[in-house]
This record gives C-alpha cells, structure tokens and sequence, in this order.
C-alpha cells in the first residue's frame, strides 16, 4: 500500500504544469514574474545556470505558483513578485488577447494587470445588470398573474356559500368526478 499523501500535496500533483526556467530574479509565467528568497537555494545549487524547472499553477488563482525541486521532491510556493490582484487564468488570457489585438508594444505585466482589472469591472456590470433583469422579469411574471385573475385573493367578507356548495360555485367541481360534501350521505 503507498504512504498517503496530504491532501496539498496530492492536489499539487495533479495541478496543471509548465516547464519554465529558474533565474536568480525568480520565474516569469503567463507575463508574470513569480519570485521568492526560497528558490534561491534552488538557482545556487545549479551553480547559477539557467536551469528549466516544473512550475505548477492553479488555473483559478494566479497569485501563486509552485517550483518542484527535483532533489528534495518537495514543492516551493512562490507569490507574485510584486503585490497583485487575484487573476484567473481565463482573464489572465482575455487580458493577453486584449493586449495583442490592440497591438500594443508595452506588453508588459502591468498592462496584463490593468486590462485584468477592466474585465472584472465588465463582469460585474454584467452581472448586475443580469440580476436586475432577473428579478424584473421575476416582478413582471409576478404582476401579469396578478392581473390576469389567476391569482385572486381570499376575501374574509365572502359568504361560505362555496364552501358548502362547490357545484354552484364552480362549474368545473360540478363536472369532476368527485363528489361535492353535501352530496354524500352522513352517517
């Protein structure tokens, strides 16, 4: 039986992965640069070559990524360089795309950053304007019951005539097959 893992661990694992190389500034992923005090032993061990390293990430958070050392099968967490909001790794794409329609020459990460940030204003409006759509459509589907009759209030004043006769009442009781109250025979 193989030892069990954490359960860290055993999701790092089966996070996707990119060969990247290890510089004494860090990792550059998706135009961000990723660094950390703790991949310094990583990039002196190799006596300072550029050596290409597994880069593990997490499609839903690029705030950090993960560096495998090979020797010590052990995962290195490294945050962005310099403090960002959260991204995706689907807005990190739309930004990118952003980036190369507009055929800008300064593609640099704090584009990447700024256009993320338009895009998330673009999805709240989105969904804010979905929400109120939702609950007028929800209000208006709520009215034209109302208005069509369907739905008629219970008047307290009302005689209890249909209560105890039904047939009277309601023509559609008088021609079901259940039988009204007054019709059946007490005992």
């Amino acid at each position: 039986m193989p030892p069990r893992l954490p359960a860290q661990r055993l999701l790092l694992d089966f996070l996707p992965h990119e060969a990247r190389a290890l510089t004494r500034s860090g990792v550059r992923l998706f135009r961000v640069d990723y660094s950390s005090t703790d991949l310094l032993p990583l990039w002196r061990r190799d006596n300072q070559r550029r050596v290409e390293r597994i880069v593990v990430y997490d499609p839903r958070s690029l705030a950090r990524v993960w560096v495998l050392d090979e020797r010590t099968d052990a995962y290195v967490a490294v945050p962005t360089r310099m403090p960002r909001p959260d991204m995706t790794l689907a807005q990190s794409e739309a930004s990118r795309r952003a980036l190369h329609a507009s055929k800008s020459q300064d593609r640099i990460e704090e584009r990447l950053f700024e256009n993320v940030a338009k895009i998330k204003s673009i999805e709240a409006a989105a969904l804010t304007a979905t929400t109120r759509g939702k609950a007028e459509r929800s209000r208006q589907a709520v009215n034209g019951v109302r208005k069509a009759g369907l739905e008629s209030p219970v008047d307290p004043s009302a005689s209890t005539d249909a209560a105890v006769e039904p047939a009277k009442a309601d023509p559609a009781w008088a021609s079901s097959a259940v039988v009204p109250f007054t019709d059946v025979e007490r005992l």
